[in-house]
């Protein structure tokens, strides 16, 4: 479950204000600490070996803990005792909003419901396009595995709202940064987006706040694209589906993108959080 999404849910239904959605995330960080936080006050972990990690965790799906038993920095009874002192220190945000008294246990509980309802209809549309998609496959991981980055990498919390399979519209925003792929399947990679999803995922990779779209933004976004399709090809690869990659690039406009005629293919994503939306688009051609 998205907590920023929740907490929109609720803002949109009159429930909360945003000052008091605001008050409850901050509570909640103070609570929810993360794994080599805790591996460190633990003394499993030194600082250097919790850097080293999360380092490591920036340009793959894997996660903290699996990368730490993996370079031997922890066993894996270890971990479960980290996971466990995790599972029991962290809250939800409907849990914040109940101790902060925005809300009390009866409307948390209905308003849950409610929301489960809107998200089923929410995977439903967002899995459309992929479905309808030959070789369905690889649309799915690369959407899978771009979620994931952003909600890992650059901090945007988003889900798939809805999909379409128009290649028309595979590049609604003004940005775009795109990865062709070639082999098996011909295909690109196309991330839209506005200025300030850009930004942020900028800023997110170059770890500084990005203000403006300058050179080093659109290199923090082509960086951002390439560890995406890198880790998307390589979970492909392991279902027999090889591909090579080309250079990422961005450009300002749809006009400026080529797609190959063999495209026949389009799955195009809405990914949205309380704060962004963004648009993933993989145009490609069918398995050889």
């Amino acid at each position: 479950m998205s907590v920023k999404f929740f907490g929109q849910f609720l803002l949109e239904r009159g429930k909360i204000i945003r000052q008091e959605l605001l008050d409850a995330l901050e509570f909640q960080k103070t609570i929810n600490v993360k794994l080599g936080t805790i591996a460190l006050d633990a003394g499993y972990l030194n600082a250097e070996q919790v850097e080293s990690i999360r380092n490591q965790q920036m340009t793959t799906d894997k996660l903290f803990g699996e990368i730490a038993i993996e370079m031997k920095y922890l066993t894996t009874e270890q971990l479960e005792d980290l996971l466990l002192i995790q599972k029991n220190e962290r809250i939800s945000l409907g849990d914040a909003l109940v101790q902060k008294g925005y809300l009390n246990l009866s409307e948390l509980e209905e308003e849950l419901k409610q929301y489960k309802k809107q998200q089923e209809t929410y995977e439903t549309k967002g899995q459309y396009a992929i479905v309808k998609s030959l070789n369905s496959e690889i649309p799915q991981t690369f959407v899978d595995l771009s979620i994931k980055f952003l909600r890992r990498m650059v901090d945007i919390n988003v889900d798939a709202l809805e999909s379409h399979n128009d290649q028309q519209k595979i590049a609604p925003y003004l940005w775009n940064v795109c990865q062709q792929f070639y082999g098996n399947s011909n295909g690109m990679y196309i991330l839209s987006l506005s200025e300030k999803p850009l930004l942020k995922i900028a800023s997110g990779i170059a770890q500084e706040n990005l203000k403006e779209i300058d050179e080093l933004a659109k290199d923090g976004a082509k960086e951002f694209v390439n560890t995406v399709v890198g880790n998307t090809v390589s979970k492909l690869s392991h279902k027999g589906i090889k591909l090579g990659l080309k250079p990422p690039e961005i450009y300002p406009s749809l006009g400026h993108i080529h797609i190959d005629p063999q495209c026949s293919q389009t799955a195009s994503v809405k990914l949205s959080s309380a704060e962004y939306e963004i648009q993933l688009s993989i145009v490609y051609s069918p398995l050889s």
